[in-house]
């Protein structure tokens, strides 16, 4: 009798495309889908789960700990964050990720917040639904042509940010220490120090994954060099950006603006500050998403199931 093989989805996801279904058609595979975030809850549904399927939840070293038979874990993403990695090698567990699947979504969202922070979009649109249709209060807009475009993490979004952006004739330097200079010097993208695109750069765009190395990476130092002028982006990890020292240097107009898509802690309480700041664009997490990018997520990730159960019959 073949091995039955349990699969817990803990984003409660339901109507799985038929392309996602036929990566499992010959395997004998139970998926259970729920939506879990709280700890006591997973250990309850995963402890004998084979795969656990995750995208916000919390895949903690207690949570780890309790499961009796897993062979992955596997994120509907590209980061791997909220997954603790030494304790899951401690016990041989497998963790997957989907690395390229919203690529041009999340490029697409960083042109977004640059153009509507540059053209002071959300002020214009209060306005005018404010019956101030002559300008009212004046904002300053500068013209994009000739701005610069620092972007942190020349990976394959950073990549894509920067054939965006060249097209409306800016220029981009990058800080990427992990990324071969080459790629720079065939693309017309120059790589610096991060102190030089803090200080160089009219918008800033935060495009590489969170790690303990990268955690906090700009900070009150960083965001001193940056020009009174100049926008800072960040659809990747709320963590990159220490957010008190944004928060004071968007109060004190130090720099002009931020337009986030990530916030440290998610979804945020009512009387967080960034709501009370006029300087600041807020998104929902959404960088990634749209119709082609969540049934490409679901199609790879259970490709990575696949792989992994097919794997551990070996």
């Amino acid at each position: 009798m073949p091995q039955t093989f349990l699969v817990v989805d803990t984003t409660g996801r339901k109507d799985y495309p038929i392309e996602a279904l036929e990566k499992l058609s010959d395997l004998n595979v139970i998926i259970n889908s729920r939506l879990l975030s709280d700890e006591d809850e997973i250990i309850e549904e995963c402890y004998n789960a084979d795969i656990i399927l995750v995208s916000a939840a919390d895949i903690t070293r207690r949570v780890i700990r309790e499961l009796k038979s897993c062979k992955g874990i596997v994120r509907y993403g590209t980061g791997i964050d909220n997954i603790d990695l030494k304790a899951a090698s401690e016990k041989k567990i497998v963790v997957a990720n989907v690395p390229d699947f919203c690529t041009d979504e999340v490029a697409d969202h960083c042109l977004l917040l640059i153009l509507a922070c540059a053209r002071r979009l959300l002020q214009y649109n209060k306005q005018v639904k404010q019956g101030k249709w002559d300008g009212g209060y004046r904002q300053t807009v500068y013209r994009l042509k000739n701005k610069t475009v620092g972007i942190i993490g020349m990976g394959s979004i950073g990549k894509s940010l920067a054939d965006r952006v060249r097209a409306l004739k800016m220029s981009v330097i990058a800080f990427d220490p992990y990324q071969a200079k080459a790629y720079g010097n065939y693309n017309a993208v120059k790589f610096v120090d991060l102190h030089i695109l803090m200080k160089e750069a009219d918008f800033i765009s935060i495009n590489c994954p969170l790690n303990s190395e990268i955690y906090h990476l700009i900070g009150e130092r960083e965001l001193e060099f940056m020009k009174p002028t100049a926008y800072i982006i960040n659809v990747t990890r709320g963590g990159i950006i220490h957010e008190n020292a944004l928060i004071d240097s968007l109060r004190h107009r130090a720099i002009a603006g931020a337009g986030l898509d990530v916030l440290e802690v998610e979804p945020p309480s009512l009387n967080n500050v960034f709501f009370q700041l006029d300087n600041v664009i807020l998104t929902p997490h959404i960088a990634w998403y749209s119709e082609e990018a969540y049934k490409e997520v679901e199609i790879k990730a259970f490709e990575q199931v696949s792989k992994i159960l097919r794997e551990s019959q070996l």
